[in-house]
């Protein structure tokens, strides 16, 4: 778009988001709120930051109902969705599934967060960028991320996650459910993600 408004008589450079989130990997677990979350039967997954329609949370939900053999913990500023998500959850019959933390996520407690995860999970169904694989990647964590915007960029397929075709439920379920029944796959994508940190 931007050589199409300049008629390419410009450079255009891309310069991606900074990363202020460098921490060291495999932090214990803590004894707070935030480690009581049901203990998944195959693969925890992770929906962190601010909570937005936009940023799909609703397909995630969706998605999860026909997968048993993941979890989710959602963490982060709800603001004032947090009634309609735990409806929703309900809805979708996953109270035993899926863990609510709602609120600003203390800088110290995201090392632990992200350590009880075995992929984060971005679900966007619109946007532009975002700082959350890169924080993931450097937890060493593979990303499900949707094709929206720039979200997806350092996100290779197979190698360090999956990019899925975004507002598609079911397009998120077989990611999920590839993931819930090769842990060797899920061993090779998280190798991937450490290779990858930024």
């Amino acid at each position: 778009l931007l050589r199409q408004l300049t008629g390419e008589r410009k450079q255009v450079v891309s310069v991606p988001l900074p990363d202020p989130w460098r921490f060291p990997i495999s932090l214990p677990p803590s004894s707070d709120v935030l480690s009581k979350k049901v203990e998944p039967p195959a693969v925890s997954a992770l929906f962190f930051g601010n909570v937005r329609p936009y940023k799909g949370l609703n397909v995630l939900l969706e998605a999860l109902r026909d997968i048993p053999k993941v979890s989710l913990t959602v963490a982060g500023n709800f603001w004032n969705q947090q009634a309609s998500i735990a409806l929703k959850v309900q809805e979708c019959g996953l109270t035993d599934r899926v863990f609510l933390a709602p609120g600003y996520v203390p800088k110290d407690e995201i090392p632990r967060l992200f350590s009880r995860a075995d992929v984060v999970v971005l679900p966007y169904v619109s946007g532009t960028a975002s700082v959350i694989p890169q924080i993931a990647l450097s937890q060493g964590k593979p990303v499900i991320a949707t094709d929206v915007g720039s979200i997806a960029v350092d996100i290779r397929h197979g190698v360090n996650g999956f990019v899925v075709k975004a507002n598609d439920s079911r397009a998120l379920a077989r990611a999920l459910s590839v993931l819930a029944e090769n842990p060797e796959l899920r061993d090779k994508l998280t190798w991937g993600a450490l290779q990858s940190k930024l």
